[in-house]
């Protein structure tokens, strides 16, 4: 199978070049040359940016040497060989210093097809040099960016996390502390260097530690919020329990599972909703009373109502004047208390009812 190539010969023989183009065709290659043999024709012919230049050492009015130079000006990395009928060997080695790949003696071009090849051959391993180096240069440059960002990110995190009031802290899939904020250390009494590395048990009540190891566990492969607003009891440096409010998230990257909580002592909370409940139960407490007292209030009237009725009824039967004078609405209360004879007292309060029959 033939391999295409643009070549560009820069040569006056119109013969010398159909050599070359022999020898490469016998080499396996199909070139599509392109012959020059002035400068002003060798410019314009690279702006098609050939694959491979083979030039003449010497022209009647250009030379091989200003080839080159000229390639060089034009930062263009194209295999450029040197072919000449005569060349001495400082000159081939200044030639090669100056970025030819080969030179050949044109009575040896048997060597030009496979001093191409390996030309094209260097050229691609150069070409994959470049496009390793150029990627390795952008994803170091993406590196950099995204290191500059992670110190960043962490920078803002230490912040928040030192200014915060509630504590925060952090553990990893393994239970030890890896991150214990400002607020926290007031909280717990201890600071950041005592803990950092510590079981989290030692900010836990004994009887809370088991149960709270099961609840991480449980939690280890499922939903990035495992828990917010949950009360809990924290354990201080001196041993002192205390109520505590705590958002639990989780988060997984590449270095493991991690668990962050927010917590806030609610000690104060607390307080105030057990004397809030104790107000509750006095207010309770004195209703009842109240209504106890208005239930009694109340029955004594209507027994005094109904006394004054059976005085003035037993007056009517003896034809005397009745001496109390009774409005609809007592006797609508008479009627109520005959309905319900025993509404009137108070099991407590008997003896005040004695007294007022017998002042009766």
């Amino acid at each position: 199978m033939t391999i295409p190539i643009r070549v560009l010969i820069v040569e006056d023989s119109a013969a010398d070049a159909e050599l070359m183009l022999g020898n490469l065709t016998d080499h396996g290659f199909a070139p599509h040359a392109e012959r020059v043999e002035t400068e002003a024709a060798y410019l314009a012919a690279l702006d098609a940016v050939p694959e491979v230049i083979l030039a003449d050492y010497r022209l009647p009015r250009f030379s091989g040497s200003r080839a080159l130079e000229l390639l060089n000006g034009r930062r263009h990395d194209i295999p450029f060989i040197v072919l000449s009928g005569s060349i001495s060997d400082v000159e081939a080695a200044n030639l090669i210093k100056a970025g030819a790949c080969d030179f050949l003696l044109k009575d040896r071009l048997a060597r030009l097809g496979p001093a191409v090849a390996q030309a094209l051959k260097l050229k691609d391993a150069r070409d994959k040099r470049r496009r390793s180096e150029a990627a390795l240069a952008a994803r170091s440059a993406e590196l950099e960016t995204a290191l500059q960002e992670a110190w960043e990110n962490a920078a803002r995190y230490r912040v928040l996390t030192e200014t915060a009031m509630d504590a925060i802290l952090t553990i990893d899939e393994h239970q030890n502390i890896v991150l214990f904020n400002a607020a926290a250390e007031r909280m717990f009494g201890c600071s950041a260097a005592e803990v950092i590395g510590q079981p989290l048990d030692r900010l836990l009540p004994g009887s809370l530690r088991a149960a709270h190891r099961e609840h991480v566990r449980r939690f280890h492969g499922g939903a990035s919020a495992m828990a917010r607003d949950t009360a809990i009891f924290g354990l201080r440096a001196d041993g002192t329990q205390f109520p505590v409010e705590v958002s639990i998230a989780q988060v997984k990257i590449a270095q493991g599972t991690f668990y962050t909580a927010i917590l806030r002592d609610i000690t104060g909370r607390k307080q105030a909703e057990e004397a809030l409940r104790q107000l509750a139960g006095e207010l309770r407490t004195r209703n009842e009373e109240l209504t106890r007292s208005n239930r009694y209030m109340a029955g004594r009237e209507l027994r005094m109502i109904e006394l004054k009725q059976q005085v003035n009824d037993l007056a009517a039967k003896l034809g005397l004047p009745q001496p109390y004078a009774l409005a609809f609405m007592d006797a609508a209360a008479v009627q109520t208390v005959r309905a319900a004879p025993k509404l009137a007292e108070s099991p407590s309060s008997s003896e005040p009812s004695q007294a007022s029959n017998q002042k009766e």
